[in-house]
């Protein structure tokens, strides 16, 4: 494979949407081009759905990407410089030491990996794997990460914790994130984050001859696994509304480029949550077979082109008065 270091501009009907930079950083990072990961513009085909049916980049969308990529990073020395700027006047007030700094995003981006055009919505790692970087009152010094499992339904619950608001058994579908001591202590651990999208996808950069006609429903679900039990597991599930499955060990397989699935037909086991069944670990007993078995199962019964309540299948029973934060699932849904 070729990479290309060329920064000579491209013409706009080829590369209609860009990050713009500020003036004083245009010139930067010349010769970057995008990381040659395993997943970057593969020799074979990946993914599932429209995606395995996508042609391999030639030389000139290559070239298309490297200057999409280095754009991108050319916009980003300005936020930089806003978060320096941020962080200096906060401690020129005296008010670093008492205020949450929040670094984060609502989604991630790709730009050619598994061969799709540049943009976002897909429920590859590339996508959905967002920062979420905090300092502040309570936070730990220095750079630690955490395997915790979060979503961003957690964001607000967190805010009101950091903030020394107690919450309610049930006023938020999130949990407080274990960023501070008092996070901790509120934090209700769960294995899983769900994602989806219906309807229509949206190309952010040209795609030189590619026929859009055919792949013009990008709906899915999908589930980030990870659990740290007695037999620790880190998984990547998708189903496409086309019937096409996807599964991924994100350890051994973290650019998801070996799906052990085949087409398969869209009916789906939801793994329901019953008893002492707290996560993947306990619903892996044998003793609750015949019960999963007898349940309703998910599925697609066709790509709708925009979100439709009716076809979503089972869904978990309402609120009821129990204290429990997981009540509203008894009986219903992990």
């Amino acid at each position: 494979m070729s990479w290309s270091g060329d920064a000579t501009p491209t013409p706009p009907e080829r590369l209609p949407i860009s990050a713009e930079s500020a003036p004083r950083h245009s010139h930067m990072f010349p010769n970057i081009t995008v990381p040659p990961t395993k997943n970057f513009n593969p020799s074979k085909t990946s993914g599932g759905g429209w995606v395995q049916k996508l042609p391999k980049l030639d030389t000139d969308e290559l070239v298309d990407a490297n200057l999409f990529y280095r754009r991108r990073l050319q916009a980003l020395q300005a936020v930089d410089e806003l978060v320096e700027a941020v962080i200096k006047r906060l401690d020129d007030l005296e008010l670093l030491k008492n205020t949450y700094v929040i670094y984060t995003t609502d989604n991630r981006y790709h730009i050619n990996q598994h061969r799709i055009p540049l943009g976002k919505g897909r429920a590859y790692e590339t996508d959905v794997h967002i920062p979420f970087m905090v300092r502040g009152p309570g936070v730990d010094k220095g750079v630690n990460g955490t395997d915790v499992v979060t979503n961003h339904v957690d964001v607000v619950p967190t805010l009101l914790t950091l903030a020394g608001i107690p919450l309610g058994p049930h006023d938020f579908d999130g949990t407080p994130m274990p960023i501070s001591k008092v996070g901790e202590a509120a934090h209700v651990p769960h294995e899983h984050v769900g994602i989806e999208f219906w309807g229509e996808l949206a190309f952010e950069g040209a795609a030189k001859d590619l026929d859009k006609s055919k792949f013009t429903n990008n709906t899915y679900k999908a589930l980030r696994i990870i659990g740290n039990g007695k037999n620790t597991f880190n998984l990547g599930y998708i189903i496409w509304c086309d019937g096409d499955h996807e599964l991924y060990d994100m350890t051994s397989d973290p650019y998801q480029m070996d799906n052990p699935l085949p087409s398969m037909s869209s009916s789906n086991t939801i793994v329901p949550r019953r008893g002492g069944v707290l996560g993947q670990e306990d619903a892996m007993n044998t003793e609750f077979d015949d019960y999963y078995h007898s349940l309703a199962k998910m599925q697609y019964d066709a790509c709708h082109p925009y979100y439709n309540a009716i076809a979503e299948g089972p869904v978990p029973k309402p609120f009821n008065s129990s204290n429990d934060l997981f009540a509203r699932w008894t009986d219903g849904y992990v």
